[in-house]
């Protein structure tokens, strides 16, 4: 009898171990791929989130994680920064399927090293008298699971520029997003992807420090230029 070859779905590319590049570009690919052509394994690269959220989105199949190579592979088109409606259409196929979208949440990031809001506590306060009617919470180290779950309740997401923000795909569209931006690194990266998704979206730029961290002061006129849940 005749053996089969067996085939792998490779989705390294450059930054494919960091979270917002991971699910809105490597994620997807592997989604479209196990569509078309069926895989023994996939190959990507090595980083904490990667086997939990292929499992979170139903890719079952053996993950093979490589900590070396990655940095090398080269491919003609990665859409870093500038999410592909269609790719961001294959995660949200999945997510509208799994998750109840509520609005009923209030959802400040956190980030412990570089851009940290140093005065996190004033922040939720300002927050809280903005949106009234939502249960405000600070988003920090959650399962997939849990996260999609946080995420699928949230009328607005605010909080420093991070890859926080890309959870924004397990939220309903028309979600809120408050960025809090570092002058001296600006990124478009979320502007980007909540134009995808169909959500509001105010960048409120800040002067950091050498760690990128930052004073967010949301005085009158801030809060009332925010966008309604």
């Amino acid at each position: 009898c005749q053996r089969r070859s067996r085939v792998a779905i490779d989705v390294r590319y450059r930054w494919s171990n960091e979270y917002y590049h991971f699910l809105t570009e490597v994620l997807p690919n592997a989604l479209v791929i196990q569509r078309h052509h069926a895989a023994d394994a996939v190959v990507c690269a090595a980083a904490a989130f990667t086997r939990e959220l292929f499992r979170w989105f139903g890719i079952e199949q053996p993950i093979i994680q490589m900590s070396w190579g990655w940095q090398r592979v080269r491919c003609r088109y990665v859409e870093c920064g500038n999410p592909s409606p269609e790719k961001i259409a294959a995660i949200r196929d999945v997510t509208s399927k799994k998750l109840r979208f509520e609005k009923t949440v209030g959802v400040l990031i956190r980030r412990h090293r570089s851009r940290r809001i140093r005065n996190e506590a004033a922040v939720l306060a300002q927050l809280r008298l903005r949106y009234p009617s939502l249960e405000w919470t600070v988003f920090d180290a959650l399962s997939v699971a849990e996260t999609a779950t946080l995420f699928s309740k949230a009328a607005v997401i605010a909080g420093p520029h991070g890859a926080g923000f890309a959870n924004m795909l397990f939220s309903g569209s028309g979600t809120a997003i408050v960025e809090f931006m570092p002058l001296e690194q600006p990124n478009l990266c979320y502007w980007h992807l909540a134009e995808v998704l169909g959500n509001p979206y105010v960048m409120i730029p800040y002067a950091s420090d050498r760690s990128r961290s930052m004073v967010v002061e949301l005085g009158p006129d801030i809060l009332a230029s925010l966008p309604g849940p």
